[in-house]
């Protein structure tokens, strides 16, 4: 419709995005969370994990909308996914967990918490050298790209898994 010598969409049409359905998603996540609902959560933080493909205008516009739009989303995704990748782990779900861990640390590749998160569902996978090899990964990023060191809670996994594979046959 043409109006003012602008377009504009039909207020009657009803639209769908899938960034509005994402949001909608990750809120109704939180306030089954909130409420104990592990359930009802983790099937919405899953529907919205699905919808997530990318990020916002993947290689698409440079204006500063745009831009801060990719950055509240990918945030959004990642705080998202981070809660989803525990349920998973909680429930003993550790491939799912793993799955999940992957695609937020392609966005987020210095998150000490998801990084821990997927070493620990590597042992309980029975792949403890891929979560060595993960803590290797993140701790060579944070001294290459942001000059510090993994956080000591993360140290300390490293040791304990390094002793574990160590102490195996």
């Amino acid at each position: 419709m043409c109006a003012n010598g602008a377009y504009r969409l039909n207020p009657e049409l009803s639209v769908w995005t899938d960034v509005a359905e994402f949001e909608r998603l990750v809120a109704l996540a939180g306030r089954h969370d909130a409420a104990r609902r592990v359930g009802d959560a983790l099937a919405a933080y899953r529907s919205a994990d699905a919808l997530y493909r990318g990020d916002y205008l993947e290689g698409g516009s440079c204006a500063e909308w745009a831009v801060a739009e990719h950055r509240r989303l990918r945030a959004e995704y990642v705080m998202a996914g981070s809660r989803l990748s525990q349920l998973y782990a909680e429930l003993g779900e550790h491939r799912a967990a793993l799955a999940v861990c992957t695609k937020v640390l392609d966005r987020d590749p210095w998150n000490e918490e998801v990084t821990r998160r997927a070493m620990r569902s590597y042992v309980a996978v029975g792949s403890p050298s891929l979560g060595l090899q993960l803590y290797k990964v993140l701790e060579e990023k944070l001294l290459k790209e942001l000059d510090v060191a993994p956080s000591t809670e993360t140290r300390r996994l490293f040791a304990q898994l390094r002793s574990a594979a160590a102490d195996s046959p």
